[in-house]
């Protein structure tokens, strides 16, 4: 009896959240879960954008991303910087809430998934990162 042996290639995904606990509730999850997936985590755009050349499967993308100078800052922006850089890249949109104006704005971009981060608990939140790399 031959013994086939399944390699899993690994993927690597970004996260841009400004909440630091759900991002490490995230890092914790993707670990035990997910263990193929090498996972990187951002709190600044400019550092996720700067990483761009390691070529991200996914990227989770927080909708709204604090403010900087005291502007509100949403994943539009960062959104046209990643397309600016690779046009076919997949991103997942992230947020607390859900709006139908957040809804109709995500969806000017492309066929864009978008979960709420309740969902981050539920095995569907994994079955959607896993369609998406």
């Amino acid at each position: 009896m031959k013994n086939f042996q399944f390699e899993i290639k690994s993927r690597y995904m970004f996260i841009l959240d400004d909440d630091k606990f759900f991002l490490e509730f995230m890092k914790e999850k993707i670990k035990k879960e997910l263990p193929w997936v090498k996972l990187k985590v951002f709190t600044d755009r400019k550092q996720l954008i700067s990483q761009m050349c390691k070529k991200p499967d996914l990227i989770l993308l927080d909708y709204n991303l604090g403010t900087e100078n005291l502007i509100p800052i949403n994943a539009h922006s960062v959104l046209v910087s990643i397309y600016n850089i690779n046009p076919n890249q997949n991103v997942v949109f992230i947020s607390d809430e859900k709006t139908s104006a957040l809804l109709d704005e995500y969806r000017k971009y492309r066929n864009i998934e978008y979960v709420l981060k309740s969902q981050s608990y539920s095995n569907d939140f994994l079955n959607i990162l896993s369609k998406n790399m």
